[in-house]
């Protein structure tokens, strides 16, 4: 039987056997819980197609550490389901579902043919458009020029405290965006590993919301969000001969007192 690509799957359907790329890899918390969702992925085919994929966590003790990030597998028997969540990591109408019956094996012999990454991104200049009906999480690129660190502050709709780091993303315009991880993703976001690397620091910043901030757009992480740093995209070159001067560097901001 022939392997099965992406765009030709739909929701509740039996797989056979797929071959894809692992773009990416996390391990998320349900929404404002301290309870872990599984172990999620990004899957990449030949033909660029993407789409998302999970370990629902009452198979994770037996079914994790079948697949390493940017490796290719052959990938059996398994299910889809419906992609019914409120925002979409891949806008892709199914799901992949693994189980204790799914079977991985690595293709030894890599092929280029299957892309690397499988980016979701948004220009500057688009965010304002797909703020108001968004459903597909957003990816953004760009050089980190400011971190504040992790601090904890009162949010008024959950009537409770919360971690909280901003970070300040600028695209080849010089235009910026500020990103808020909030929770587990600002209190896990490594700030001196960041300092550590050479400047400039090129980024992706995945499955973000566009949100608004005292009429400016801004990025707010989610469960989802990954940080991906200099990954190979054909953009890379360009960032890095503009974002190569000494004002360049990231900077550490001071947490506000209050």
């Amino acid at each position: 039987m022939a392997p099965t690509f992406i765009r030709d799957i739909e929701p509740f359907q039996f797989i056979e056997e797929m071959r894809a790329r692992v773009a990416r890899i996390w391990r998320p918390k349900k929404f404002d819980t301290d309870i872990y969702d599984g172990l999620h992925y990004v899957l990449i085919d030949e033909r660029g197609d993407a789409i998302h994929a999970i370990i629902d966590e009452s198979h994770y003790p037996v079914v994790t550490n079948k697949m390493e990030e940017g490796r290719v597998y052959d990938i059996f028997r398994y299910h889809s389901r419906e992609n019914d969540f409120p925002f979409k990591v891949i806008d892709h109408e199914a799901h992949l579902s693994f189980n204790r019956m799914t079977e991985f094996k690595q293709v030894q012999d890599s092929s280029s043919s299957i892309p690397r990454y499988a980016f979701n991104l948004l220009d500057f200049s688009e965010l304002d458009d797909k703020k108001e009906d968004q459903i597909v999480l957003i990816d953004v690129y760009g050089c980190v020029k400011s971190i504040m660190p992790e601090s904890q502050v009162f949010v008024r709709n959950k009537e409770k405290m919360e971690s909280k780091c901003e970070i300040t993303l600028e695209n080849l315009r010089r235009e910026y965006v500020r990103i808020t991880l909030w929770g587990d993703n600002a209190r896990q976001f490594d700030v001196q590993a960041v300092q550590n690397r050479s400047p400039p620091i090129l980024a992706v910043f995945t499955s973000l919301r566009i949100t608004e901030f005292q009429q400016r757009i801004t990025l707010s992480g989610t469960n989802h969000t990954c940080m991906i740093v200099d990954p190979q995209i054909p953009q890379r070159q360009e960032y890095r001969n503009e974002f190569s001067k000494p004002g360049d560097k990231v900077k550490i901001l001071a947490i506000p007192f209050k």
